[in-house]
C-alpha cells in the first residue's frame, strides 16, 4: 500500500506594520478633489479612502478595508501608500477600518476608525437672484433673491462670483440676501 505525502507551511503570523487611514477623497463636483475630514459630511457617495502602512507588505499580504464588520475589499498599493475606491454608499453615517491580512487567514491590528456622513440628496429649492442693479458705486452691495421652496434642515444658499465661493446667504422663509465684502473697481 502506497501512502501519499503532503507538505505544507504553517503560517501563524502577519505583518506587525501599522495601517492608518489618512483621509478620503471627495471629487464631487468633479472640478476638484478635497479631503473628507474624519467626522464631517460629504456629498460624494463614491469617495476614495487612502492611507499608509508602516512597512512594505509580504508577498501573501493585503490591506483589507472594512465598514463595520463587513469586508469591502482589498486596497491598491503603491509602496507604503494605499487607496480604496468605495462602491456607491447610501446616505447616512459610515465608519471604515483597514488591516493587514494574509492568505493563511492571519489578521493584523485594525486601524483607528475613519468616518463621515454621506448626504448626496440634491436640494429641491432653486435660488434666483432678484437684484437688478448692473452698475453701482456701492463697494459692498447686497445681493437679494428668492427660493422656489423652503430649505430643509442643513441646507444653505451659497453665493459665488464665477467659481469663487463668497459665503452663505442669510435666508428668511423664501427670500435670501448676501452682502459682499469690499469689492475692487
Amino acid at each position: 500500500i502506497a501512502t501519499a505525502s503532503l507538505t505544507f507551511t504553517l503560517d501563524q503570523t502577519v505583518s506587525a506594520a501599522l495601517v492608518t487611514i489618512t483621509g478620503a477623497d471627495d471629487n464631487v463636483p468633479s472640478t476638484s478633489t478635497v479631503n473628507i475630514a474624519d467626522g464631517t459630511t460629504t456629498n460624494d457617495n463614491t469617495p476614495v479612502l487612502k492611507g499608509t502602512i508602516g512597512a512594505p507588505l509580504g508577498t501573501d499580504e493585503v490591506v483589507a478595508v472594512y465598514e463595520g464588520t463587513t469586508r469591502l475589499g482589498e486596497a491598491t498599493l503603491s509602496g507604503t501608500d494605499w487607496s480604496f475606491a468605495t462602491a456607491s454608499l447610501a446616505n447616512g453615517t459610515h465608519s471604515f477600518t483597514a488591516r493587514i491580512e494574509d492568505l493563511a487567514g492571519n489578521t493584523g491590528t485594525s486601524s483607528a476608525p475613519y468616518g463621515f456622513t454621506v448626504d448626496a440628496t440634491v436640494p429641491v429649492a432653486l435660488a434666483t437672484i432678484t437684484s437688478t442693479a448692473t452698475v453701482t458705486n456701492d463697494t459692498t452691495p447686497t445681493i437679494t433673491g428668492t427660493l422656489s421652496a423652503p430649505l430643509i434642515s442643513g441646507e444653505v444658499v451659497k453665493v459665488y462670483e464665477g467659481t469663487t465661493y463668497l459665503g452663505d446667504a442669510t435666508v428668511s422663509d423664501l427670500t435670501w440676501s448676501f452682502t459682499t465684502a469690499a469689492l475692487a473697481e
